[in-house]
């Protein structure tokens, strides 16, 4: 009889951990992050008897965590993959409000009235009113893509201080990683219950990790996990590394980010290849779309396109206008007169430096407009050869990039249109699938009611079947002992 009161009181505690598993399930079915439990019952080691094995009850093996690794992999990667198109969407709007696209009042507008300013000179070189607006059309297309230029720099000022916030989160949030390592491990040496509690808080802070970086993760000893963020290994146990945005600079005026993993004077020890988050945007769009030199030649380079227009004006005004003539002009050989100022090797002509040249070898301090060069030959008022040709330039098929100034500018609006549509497509998509794992995963790791009440009632029962046996070998043991009296 001492044996069925301890078979029984063995299952009243197993029911009883049961059943505050199960409440303690129902309870958190709204919790972020939370992971539903299990209460694995197993059977107590039998006893051995002439007659053969007697069964000595019931105990709880564990408390199990029902999380499905697979699921939280792919929910990384795809959480990862999503949040790099979002910057993706909003950079693209900034840059089409820069671009007054698509509206009537963009680049191309000052591109073409300054050409067309050119073919009305052509038609009356003699007018110093053409002549003016010639100059006008002139200032207002630079003016335009020194003001573009400001506008992109203010941009790349705004993405660098995003990216420097992102990589604050990401320490904080590595650090963050480590310590709950710590308790996780502390916990499961300790067998105290708070091991699971700490496990998901570190689930939910990795899963935040992965907006800004591809994270991936490694279980190792006591229940502790490493991060690795692309090729580095931030987080080892309970140690957590530290990363920085840094901006580099050449000699050619190129600037470029990377996320570093930085020592604790903040020295950089190793660059890490960061593939998708949001910190994979940033640096794409500073490195590459919004990039002047784009040296490496990553990409679609917004920033690029506009500088070699830019540029080309420049180199292919100025060469038709230094072989003429204005009228006021004397001597058999053209005085090399520019339009624009002309770039050197240590100050190229980009959307930032582009001017008219106010020297004595351009258009003079006051930009003159009788000083524009018009005629093939000297003395020839009437002459508008270098007019006409200037004027042509805007048909020239191989202007900028093979083709005329407007297809490369519409090629370029273009390829800025198709990051908008991309992003928007993959945000999409990405969050589709995004949501389909993650329903998939919570009907693994979820808590489902229906199933927890279920679980309610058959613990319930148990507990009293179990409180039942106690009490009729309690009943049976008294009758006992009253016989023996």
């Amino acid at each position: 009889m001492i044996r069925s009161l301890e078979t029984g009181a063995r299952g009243v505690a197993a029911q009883r951990i049961g059943l505050e598993v199960t409440g303690n399930n129902i309870s958190n079915v709204n919790t972020p992050g939370y992971t539903r439990e299990r209460a694995n019952l197993t059977e107590t080691m039998p006893l051995a008897t002439a007659k053969g094995l007697v069964g000595t009850g019931v105990g709880v093996g564990n408390i199990q965590r029902v999380r499905s690794e697979f699921y939280d992999r792919e929910i990384l990667e795809a959480k990862s993959s999503n949040a790099n198109y979002a910057p993706d969407a909003t950079i693209v709007k900034r840059v089409e409000a820069i671009l007054n696209e698509p509206t009537e009042n963009g680049l191309d507008k000052y591109i073409k009235n300054f050409f067309d300013s050119y073919n009305q000179l052509a038609q009356r070189p003699e007018s110093l009113d053409i002549r003016q607006t010639v100059v006008n059309a002139a200032g207002s297309m630079v003016n335009e893509f020194n003001n573009f230029a400001g506008k992109v720099d203010n941009l790349k000022i705004d993405l660098l201080r995003k990216g420097r916030d992102n990589a604050d989160v990401i320490n904080r949030l590595t650090s963050q990683i480590a310590t709950l390592n710590q308790k996780v491990a502390s916990a499961i040496q300790q067998g105290s219950p708070d091991g699971s509690t700490f496990a998901d808080q570190r689930a939910l802070a990795i899963e935040e990790l992965s907006k800004y970086v591809n994270v991936s993760t490694f279980p190792v000893n006591n229940g502790m996990v490493n991060v690795q963020l692309g090729n580095s290994t931030l987080v080892t146990g309970n140690t957590a590394g530290r990363v920085q945005l840094t901006e580099t600079s050449t000699a050619s005026g190129e600037r470029t980010i990377s996320l570093q993993q930085v020592d604790n004077r903040n020295i950089p020890i190793l660059s890490i290849n960061v593939q998708s988050g949001e910190m994979a945007s940033i640096i794409r769009h500073y490195n590459t779309t919004l990039n002047g030199v784009n040296s490496a030649n990553t990409g679609f380079s917004l920033v690029k396109n506009m500088n070699d227009i830019a540029s080309q004006i420049v180199s292919k005004v100025n060469a038709i206008s230094q072989t003429g003539f204005a009228p006021s002009d004397t001597g058999a050989t053209a005085p090399g007169r520019n339009i624009f100022a002309p770039g050197t090797a240590a100050i190229p002509i980009t959307m930032s430096t582009i001017k008219l040249d106010n020297t004595a070898t351009g258009l003079g301090a006051s930009l003159n407009p009788a000083l524009i060069p018009t005629s093939a030959v000297q003395g020839e008022i009437g002459n508008a050869e270098v007019a006409r040709r200037i004027a042509e330039l805007v048909n020239d098929t191989n202007f900028v990039g093979g083709t005329t100034v407007n297809d490369f500018y519409n090629v370029t609006l273009v390829n800025t249109g198709n990051i908008g549509n991309d992003a928007k497509s993959g945000e999409e998509t990405t969050a589709q699938s995004k949501s389909q794992l993650s329903a998939l995963r919570d009907g693994i790791n979820g808590v489902n009611l229906d199933e927890e009440a279920v679980n309610l009632i058959k613990f319930q029962r148990a507990f009293e079947a179990s409180a039942r046996v106690i009490s009729t070998s309690d009943q049976i043991l008294q009758t006992l002992v009253n016989l023996g009296r």
